[in-house]
């Protein structure tokens, strides 16, 4: 989970401001963010 940066709190995971009663869609979540941000960076030093 540090590896996602993936909180949990009484019962309830967060990855950013977003909530999931499920780890499974919380680590989705991040993978998603994560991909995007690598997209983004990629993008980044093509220009």
């Amino acid at each position: 989970m540090a590896t996602w940066d993936i909180r949990f709190d009484a019962g309830i995971y967060s990855v950013q401001n977003y909530r999931y009663e499920r780890l499974c869609d919380a680590v989705a979540y991040a993978r998603l963010l994560a991909s995007r941000q690598a997209v983004s960076t990629f993008q980044d030093h093509q220009s």
